[in-house]
């Protein structure tokens, strides 16, 4: 689907008189779809759109103001205490939203339902999910991705990792305020925050085991034991996660122009040499000998993809 054929499926969704739902950005990596709206203090109805052929999740982030959410039209103060920073909502859904601020700015994770539905999530009304680390997190990578979005080389990132993240970070805030979710046993929703955390900050050289058991509101030790409890350690699927997005990136530099470096840092890595112990490590494809013989660099945080 083309750019501004996504964008007006996006904007269909919102509805309010005399009014177009704005869509600046929009990026579509496999199956799920990241856009981002500028919009004005006001109320917007929400239904899906007449003929719309693909049910979908959508997890939306106020990057800059606020959302309400509720099933009848708002109340004299609408943005009272059920202000909310993030809402999802589903095109069997029918509710409306409040902007809060005067130049709101708003990013959307689309995710197809059926792909939730898999997973054994679904959202049976309208959320409001709780201001948790997990979502602060969550905004900030997509805020990072969003920011990044006009460079050519981020527009060329590997759909295949963006969807992962994109999806494993709304997978887990939804396990983290849904009734609705798969049998298993609280350590299984733990682990699945521990992942979304790592995914949010795979960019980010200094994330350590350290701290991302101040995330999750753990001992160190805790975690450890965890993971352990997997045949894995906090460390070993940092590791792998950053291997993986280096390999894809390593895979298109052809066409990105990035280089060795330039790979290292975005996929979080201090250093070229790292990034190449790390993919010989978990058997991801090294660099090839022209990359190998790259000066070494010491790369800075905050790249995002």
């Amino acid at each position: 689907m083309q750019p501004h054929s996504r964008a007006g499926g996006v904007s269909r969704h919102f509805h309010s008189p005399g009014r177009l739902f704005p869509v600046q950005r929009i990026q579509t990596f496999r199956q799920v779809t990241l856009s981002m709206h500028r919009l004005d203090r006001g109320t917007w109805s929400w239904r899906a759109p007449e003929g719309a052929e693909q049910a979908l999740t959508v997890l939306l982030l106020p990057l800059r103001g606020t959302i309400s959410v509720t099933s009848r039209l708002p109340v004299a103060d609408p943005m009272g205490s059920d202000s909310r920073s993030a809402a999802v909502l589903t095109t069997e859904h029918t509710a409306t939203l409040w902007v809060g601020g005067g130049d709101s700015l708003w990013a959307a994770i689309w995710v197809p339902t059926d792909v939730l539905s898999g997973l054994g999530l679904s959202v049976e009304s309208p959320l409001t999910p709780g201001d948790t680390r997990l979502l602060a997190a969550t905004k900030a990578f997509v805020s990072a991705t969003v920011r990044a979005s006009g460079d050519a080389r981020t527009r060329r990132s590997d759909p295949h990792t963006m969807e992962r993240v994109l999806l494993g970070l709304v997978v887990t805030v939804l396990l983290e305020n849904t009734t609705t979710v798969p049998g298993g046993t609280s350590q299984i929703d733990q682990m699945e925050r521990a992942h979304a955390l790592i995914l949010a900050h795979l960019r980010d050289p200094s994330f350590t085991s350290e701290k991302l058991a101040s995330a999750l509101s753990m001992s160190e030790r805790s975690v450890q034991r965890l993971f352990a409890r997997y045949g894995t350690t906090p460390s070993q699927v940092l590791r792998q996660f950053r291997a993986e997005i280096a390999a894809s990136l390593m895979h298109n530099r052809q066409q990105s122009g990035m280089s060795a470096a330039q790979v290292a840092r975005r996929a979080g890595f201090r250093s070229v040499s790292a990034m190449r112990r790390a993919l010989r490590a978990t058997a991801s494809a090294p660099p090839s000998p022209a990359e190998a013989e790259a000066p070494e660099q010491c790369c800075s945080a905050g790249l995002p993809l």
